[in-house]
């Protein structure tokens, strides 16, 4: 089982830094902080079988796919530019998570945190496992575009890119400046989104953007992306 530590790799960047905003609102930490995590949640660790275990969030890029053992327990490393942790399923998370653990995914993975005796690091449970589109569709709680001018058309391109992602529970708040005067405007009930990396695209290529901001809650199975959303929270 791997430490967490500088992949020698990645020294000049990482895969994952392009997503790093993103993945600082869905995880807990990022994969080289998880010792300081483990330190700071000594009195919320719970015994589990028999070991401790700190329940987490971390993502970043699988670099070499899954290892199986058998049919009842698989292994894969998880990275991003500061530290590699070793991840490993059971017969459950296999076969519910083990397709997306796949060679170069971006993904981020619940579970539980605990000293791995054999490396001196540390080793990750896997509990739940999602994809980044998958986890900014679930827990997107809002977008907010800002605007640095628009033409007369820009409402109609705007509707153009939202459409195909409309149907789903994120909120969208348009934010325009101008001259020290500042403006928003929330969207309807009618343009909240699927948010989804595609969409995100799309809003950034329109002319007359600056910037699209996603509001994301922390990848976890008592989180939700429904209720009470609101793209300026």
């Amino acid at each position: 089982m791997a430490n967490a530590r500088r992949s020698d790799s990645f020294l000049s960047g990482h895969p994952a830094d392009a997503y790093r905003d993103w993945l600082k609102q869905l995880t807990t930490c990022p994969i080289g902080q998880i010792e300081q995590a483990w330190l700071r949640g000594q009195n919320q660790t719970e015994r589990n079988r028999g070991r401790l275990e700190l329940p987490i969030v971390l993502g970043g890029v699988v670099p070499a796919g899954l290892r199986r053992r058998g049919d009842t327990m698989a292994f894969a490393a998880l990275e991003d530019a500061g530290g590699r942790i070793e991840i490993a399923l059971y017969r459950d998370t296999i076969n519910d998570f083990g397709s997306l653990l796949s060679k170069d995914e971006l993904v981020i993975v619940e579970g539980g945190l605990s000293p791995d005796e054999f490396s001196g690091g540390f080793q990750l449970k896997a509990k739940r496992v999602y994809t980044l589109a998958q986890a900014l569709e679930r827990f997107a709680r809002g977008v907010r575009i800002r605007l640095n001018g628009v033409r007369a058309d820009f409402p109609e391109q705007l509707a153009l890119a939202l459409k195909p992602s409309a149907g789903g529970s994120t909120p969208v708040r348009l934010c325009y400046a101008k001259n020290g005067v500042a403006t928003e405007l929330n969207l309807g009930e009618r343009w909240r989104m699927r948010v989804l990396p595609e969409l995100v695209d799309k809003l950034k290529a329109l002319t007359g953007v600056d910037d699209v901001e996603l509001i994301l809650g922390r990848a976890s199975s008592g989180s939700s992306a429904s209720g009470s959303n609101r793209a300026g929270d």
